[in-house]
Protein backbone atom coordinates (compact mmCIF):
# COMPACT_ATOMS: atom_id res chain seq x y z
CA UNK A 1 0.00 0.00 0.00
CA UNK A 2 1.00 3.40 -0.96
CA UNK A 3 1.92 5.54 2.55
CA UNK A 4 -0.79 8.25 3.37
CA UNK A 5 0.01 11.58 2.53
CA UNK A 6 -1.97 13.60 5.30
CA UNK A 7 -1.50 15.27 8.54
CA UNK A 8 -1.04 13.18 11.65
CA UNK A 9 -0.74 9.79 9.59
CA UNK A 10 0.62 6.71 11.24
CA UNK A 11 3.05 4.82 9.20
CA UNK A 12 4.28 1.55 10.42
CA UNK A 13 7.65 -0.06 9.69
CA UNK A 14 6.95 -3.06 8.38
CA UNK A 15 10.99 -4.17 6.73
CA UNK A 16 14.54 -4.54 8.25
CA UNK A 17 15.53 -3.67 4.69
CA UNK A 18 18.05 -0.56 4.42
CA UNK A 19 15.77 1.06 1.88
CA UNK A 20 12.57 1.09 -0.11
CA UNK A 21 8.80 0.52 0.83
CA UNK A 22 7.57 -0.42 4.19
CA UNK A 23 11.17 0.94 5.92
CA UNK A 24 12.29 3.39 8.33
CA UNK A 25 14.47 5.56 5.58
CA UNK A 26 11.05 5.86 3.78
CA UNK A 27 8.75 6.26 6.08
CA UNK A 28 11.43 9.32 7.73
CA UNK A 29 11.52 10.40 3.92
CA UNK A 30 7.76 10.90 3.53
CA UNK A 31 6.69 11.51 7.08
CA UNK A 32 5.19 15.14 7.62
CA UNK A 33 4.97 17.68 10.26
CA UNK A 34 2.43 15.85 12.98
CA UNK A 35 2.73 12.40 11.97
CA UNK A 36 3.71 9.30 13.68
CA UNK A 37 6.00 6.32 12.99
CA UNK A 38 5.64 2.97 14.70
CA UNK A 39 7.24 -0.62 14.30
CA UNK A 40 5.36 -3.69 13.61
CA UNK A 41 5.98 -6.10 16.66
CA UNK A 42 5.86 -9.29 14.54
CA UNK A 43 8.93 -7.51 12.26
CA UNK A 44 10.71 -6.46 15.16
CA UNK A 45 10.07 -9.15 17.73
CA UNK A 46 9.69 -7.11 21.41
CA UNK A 47 11.65 -9.50 23.68
CA UNK A 48 14.27 -11.43 21.11
CA UNK A 49 17.27 -12.26 22.17
CA UNK A 50 18.38 -12.26 18.46
CA UNK A 51 19.52 -8.72 17.66
CA UNK A 52 20.30 -9.66 14.06
CA UNK A 53 16.71 -10.50 13.84
CA UNK A 54 15.70 -7.04 14.89
CA UNK A 55 18.32 -5.17 13.26
CA UNK A 56 18.47 -2.50 10.57
CA UNK A 57 21.83 -2.39 8.87
CA UNK A 58 22.33 1.14 7.05
CA UNK A 59 24.92 1.24 4.22
CA UNK A 60 24.44 5.26 4.27
CA UNK A 61 22.88 7.80 6.83
CA UNK A 62 19.44 8.22 7.45
CA UNK A 63 17.87 11.22 6.42
CA UNK A 64 17.72 14.16 8.86
CA UNK A 65 14.65 15.02 11.21
CA UNK A 66 13.87 18.29 9.62
CA UNK A 67 10.03 18.09 9.52
CA UNK A 68 9.62 18.89 12.84
CA UNK A 69 6.74 17.89 15.04
CA UNK A 70 7.09 13.68 14.35
CA UNK A 71 6.85 10.94 16.72
CA UNK A 72 9.15 7.82 16.14
CA UNK A 73 8.16 4.99 18.78
CA UNK A 74 9.82 1.77 18.77
CA UNK A 75 8.71 1.11 22.38
CA UNK A 76 6.46 -1.67 21.98
CA UNK A 77 8.98 -3.34 19.73
CA UNK A 78 13.02 -3.59 19.59
CA UNK A 79 14.70 -2.06 16.89
CA UNK A 80 18.04 -2.18 16.47
CA UNK A 81 19.79 0.54 14.06
CA UNK A 82 23.21 -0.36 13.15
CA UNK A 83 26.02 1.69 11.02
CA UNK A 84 28.86 -0.45 10.81
CA UNK A 85 28.20 -0.95 7.26
CA UNK A 86 28.51 2.88 6.39
CA UNK A 87 31.50 4.25 5.64
CA UNK A 88 31.19 8.13 6.17
CA UNK A 89 33.06 8.97 8.75
CA UNK A 90 30.94 11.45 10.26
CA UNK A 91 27.61 9.26 10.15
CA UNK A 92 24.71 9.91 12.83
CA UNK A 93 22.15 7.23 14.03
CA UNK A 94 19.86 10.03 13.70
CA UNK A 95 20.52 13.25 13.27
CA UNK A 96 17.44 15.81 14.90
CA UNK A 97 17.16 19.33 13.04
CA UNK A 98 13.70 20.39 13.85
CA UNK A 99 11.82 21.30 16.70
CA UNK A 100 8.86 19.31 19.09
CA UNK A 101 10.21 15.88 18.28
CA UNK A 102 9.63 12.73 20.07
CA UNK A 103 11.81 9.65 19.95
CA UNK A 104 11.26 6.23 22.05
CA UNK A 105 12.77 2.75 22.54
CA UNK A 106 15.02 2.91 19.20
CA UNK A 107 18.72 0.80 19.63
CA UNK A 108 21.51 2.74 17.82
CA UNK A 109 24.84 0.88 17.20
CA UNK A 110 28.03 1.33 15.33
CA UNK A 111 27.82 5.19 14.17
CA UNK A 112 30.85 6.94 13.18
CA UNK A 113 29.19 9.92 15.77
CA UNK A 114 26.49 9.81 18.36
CA UNK A 115 23.91 8.01 18.08
CA UNK A 116 21.73 10.50 18.31
CA UNK A 117 22.32 14.23 17.83
CA UNK A 118 20.59 17.43 18.20
CA UNK A 119 21.53 20.95 16.40
CA UNK A 120 21.31 23.73 14.74
CA UNK A 121 19.09 25.49 17.55
CA UNK A 122 16.65 23.60 17.95
CA UNK A 123 14.14 23.17 20.71
CA UNK A 124 11.39 21.14 22.59
CA UNK A 125 12.95 17.91 21.42
CA UNK A 126 12.57 14.66 23.58
CA UNK A 127 15.02 11.92 23.18
CA UNK A 128 13.77 8.71 25.42
CA UNK A 129 11.24 8.65 28.34
CA UNK A 130 10.00 6.43 31.19
CA UNK A 131 11.57 3.00 30.60
CA UNK A 132 8.60 1.65 32.25
CA UNK A 133 6.18 2.36 29.51
CA UNK A 134 6.22 -0.23 26.74
CA UNK A 135 7.05 -3.66 26.51
CA UNK A 136 10.72 -3.25 24.63
CA UNK A 137 13.49 -3.68 26.62
CA UNK A 138 13.99 0.05 26.95
CA UNK A 139 10.50 0.88 26.92
CA UNK A 140 10.29 4.20 25.76
CA UNK A 141 13.99 4.94 26.50
CA UNK A 142 16.63 4.45 24.04
CA UNK A 143 19.29 2.29 23.98
CA UNK A 144 23.09 4.22 22.29
CA UNK A 145 26.13 2.31 22.34
CA UNK A 146 29.25 1.11 20.48
CA UNK A 147 29.39 4.60 18.71
CA UNK A 148 32.32 6.15 17.36
CA UNK A 149 31.75 9.69 19.54
CA UNK A 150 28.93 9.94 21.92
CA UNK A 151 25.95 8.51 22.76
CA UNK A 152 23.63 11.60 22.38
CA UNK A 153 25.28 14.76 21.47
CA UNK A 154 23.60 18.51 21.71
CA UNK A 155 25.42 21.08 20.22
CA UNK A 156 25.28 24.76 19.01
CA UNK A 157 23.90 28.02 20.65
CA UNK A 158 19.83 27.92 20.49
CA UNK A 159 19.83 24.57 21.18
CA UNK A 160 17.57 24.37 24.34
CA UNK A 161 14.54 23.11 26.41
CA UNK A 162 14.91 19.56 24.91
CA UNK A 163 15.01 16.93 27.52
CA UNK A 164 17.39 13.66 27.57
CA UNK A 165 15.22 11.29 29.59
CA UNK A 166 15.16 7.28 30.46
CA UNK A 167 18.14 6.24 28.08
CA UNK A 168 20.42 3.48 28.51
CA UNK A 169 23.90 4.47 26.54
CA UNK A 170 27.07 2.29 26.97
CA UNK A 171 25.80 -0.82 28.31
CA UNK A 172 23.51 -3.92 27.16
CA UNK A 173 19.68 -2.62 26.75
CA UNK A 174 19.80 -4.07 30.67
CA UNK A 175 22.02 -2.02 32.23
CA UNK A 176 24.05 -4.89 33.45
CA UNK A 177 26.97 -5.41 31.51
CA UNK A 178 29.23 -2.95 30.10
CA UNK A 179 29.39 -2.14 26.31
CA UNK A 180 30.85 1.79 25.98
CA UNK A 181 30.64 4.89 24.06
CA UNK A 182 34.20 5.49 22.48
CA UNK A 183 34.29 9.17 23.74
CA UNK A 184 31.41 9.70 26.34
CA UNK A 185 27.91 9.50 27.47
CA UNK A 186 26.27 12.46 26.76
CA UNK A 187 27.70 15.70 25.31
CA UNK A 188 26.65 19.47 25.25
CA UNK A 189 28.41 22.09 23.55
CA UNK A 190 27.03 24.95 23.39
CA UNK A 191 23.91 23.82 23.74
CA UNK A 192 21.35 25.87 27.13
CA UNK A 193 18.27 25.32 29.18
CA UNK A 194 18.35 21.46 28.50
CA UNK A 195 17.29 18.32 30.94
CA UNK A 196 18.94 15.28 31.37
CA UNK A 197 17.33 13.16 33.79
CA UNK A 198 16.71 9.24 34.61
CA UNK A 199 19.64 8.22 31.93
CA UNK A 200 21.81 5.19 33.00
CA UNK A 201 25.18 6.11 31.94
CA UNK A 202 27.99 3.70 31.83
CA UNK A 203 31.10 1.84 29.99
CA UNK A 204 32.10 4.96 28.24
CA UNK A 205 35.89 5.75 28.21
CA UNK A 206 35.36 9.81 28.67
CA UNK A 207 32.90 11.98 30.80
CA UNK A 208 29.42 10.37 31.78
CA UNK A 209 27.86 13.76 31.25
CA UNK A 210 29.54 16.55 29.73
CA UNK A 211 28.14 20.46 29.68
CA UNK A 212 30.56 23.12 27.71
CA UNK A 213 30.78 26.06 25.58
CA UNK A 214 28.21 28.30 26.74
CA UNK A 215 28.35 31.09 30.10
CA UNK A 216 24.69 30.67 30.56
CA UNK A 217 23.97 27.11 30.27
CA UNK A 218 21.06 26.67 32.81
CA UNK A 219 21.42 22.85 31.69
CA UNK A 220 19.62 20.52 34.42
CA UNK A 221 21.15 17.08 35.36
CA UNK A 222 19.03 15.30 37.87
CA UNK A 223 18.44 11.49 38.81
CA UNK A 224 21.19 9.63 36.39
CA UNK A 225 22.71 6.42 37.11
CA UNK A 226 26.28 7.15 36.18
CA UNK A 227 29.06 4.56 36.39
CA UNK A 228 26.92 1.95 37.99
CA UNK A 229 23.93 -0.86 36.89
CA UNK A 230 20.09 0.47 37.41
CA UNK A 231 20.28 -0.69 41.27
CA UNK A 232 23.26 1.94 41.82
CA UNK A 233 25.75 -0.91 43.16
CA UNK A 234 27.28 -2.91 40.36
CA UNK A 235 30.04 -1.22 38.96
CA UNK A 236 30.20 -0.60 34.70
CA UNK A 237 32.33 2.35 34.49
CA UNK A 238 35.38 2.62 32.54
CA UNK A 239 35.58 6.06 32.70
CA UNK A 240 39.08 7.88 32.12
CA UNK A 241 37.78 11.04 33.50
CA UNK A 242 34.36 12.54 34.88
CA UNK A 243 30.91 11.17 35.71
CA UNK A 244 29.70 14.73 35.37
CA UNK A 245 32.02 17.35 33.80
CA UNK A 246 31.47 21.14 33.60
CA UNK A 247 33.69 23.08 31.11
CA UNK A 248 33.31 26.68 30.70
CA UNK A 249 29.64 27.14 31.54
Amino acid sequence: PRWREYRGATFVVTSRDHRGLGTLRQALHDAANGDTITFDPSVFPRRSTFPSANTISLTTELPELVQGNLVIDASDARVVVDGSGITNTDAYGLHVKSNDNIIRGLQFVHFSQAGIGLSGGVQHNTIGGDRQLGTGPTGQGNWVTGNGTFGIGLWSPGTSSNTIQGNVIGTDPDGITRQGNFSGGIFSDGASGNTIVDNLIGGYVDNGVNLGGVIDGHNTVRGNYIGTDPTGVADLASNSSNGIAIDNS
